[in-house]
């Protein structure tokens, strides 16, 4: 009996050493999935932008009392009008984000060449300064040579590389522009008396738009923007003696414009 544990014994801790001696057998690690940094729309970028702007229905006033809509001319006294205003313009960008969750505001400036010229030319029959059956033609060419402005920009972010903004704020323009308007009557009094002015002058006025950019890219993003632009009055300068009264002619310059741009986020 003393035997068989003694035997019963050995085997045990012969086969504890034998297991000892085993290679272990381990769970194997979990596989490595990196994962991406989350697109942040905080910080300064630069960039670049082309687009194409056209001019709104300018107005062009005499005397403040009496309106020539180059848009409307026909509609309200039956005449004709003619022409466009319109070009590309082009040019560069930059600003600051801030985000706080879904919402990114910030400011941003953009300065641009610009090609948007053209001519108007309306006519029609009407009663003007109470002298009746007075028919009026007139014409003005324009030609924007830059143009910028300083704006904030607010908007909400869509799975977080999209930013849906709106922008709005000051603009500013070089802006030329030949006025001629000419009076003639069909029945007795006068006839063929012209007023005419050219100037050329940096304008002030607003802007506002909307837009939809996108992160393409950990550091660059892309958009496309719409934004009506509205400048003073450019000149007041029609000081010329009609039917003794001074007329005094002042044109609001007014724009429509398409932009798409890149930018680089640092």
């Amino acid at each position: 009996m003393n035997k068989f544990l003694l035997s019963t014994a050995l085997v045990l801790v012969a086969s504890g050493a034998m297991a000892a001696d085993l290679p272990r057998r381990t769970m194997a690690p979990a596989p490595y999935v990196p994962v991406a940094p989350v697109f942040t729309w905080s910080g300064p970028y630069i960039g670049a932008q082309i687009g194409y702007g056209w001019a709104g229905d300018n107005d062009f006033f005499l005397n403040n009392r009496d309106r020539f809509d180059f848009g409307d001319f026909n509609g309200r006294f039956g005449g004709a009008t003619s022409g466009a205003v319109e070009g590309v313009v082009g040019g560069l960008h930059a600003g600051y984000n801030w985000q706080t969750g879904s919402v990114v505001w910030g400011i941003e400036g953009d300065i641009e060449a610009s090609g948007v010229e053209g001519n108007r030319a309306a006519r029609g029959t009407f009663s003007f300064t109470g002298v009746p059956d007075l028919t009026v033609t007139a014409s003005e060419s324009t030609s924007v040579n830059w143009m910028g402005s300083i704006r904030g920009r607010l908007g909400f972010t869509w799975w977080n590389q999209v930013l849906v903004y709106a922008t709005g704020g000051l603009a500013f323009a070089d802006i030329e522009s030949d006025r001629n308007v000419t009076f003639s009557r069909g029945i007795g009094g006068f006839s063929g008396t012209s007023f005419s002015n050219s100037v050329n002058d940096t304008v002030w006025g607003w802007t506002i738009g909307t837009g939809v950019e996108w992160a393409f890219a950990p550091n660059w993003t892309t958009r496309v923007e719409y934004r009506y632009t509205k400048f003073d009055d450019l000149g007041n300068s029609l000081n010329q003696v009609f039917d003794d009264d001074v007329q005094v002619g002042r044109l609001e310059p007014e724009f429509h414009t398409v932009r798409v741009g890149v930018s680089y986020r640092f």
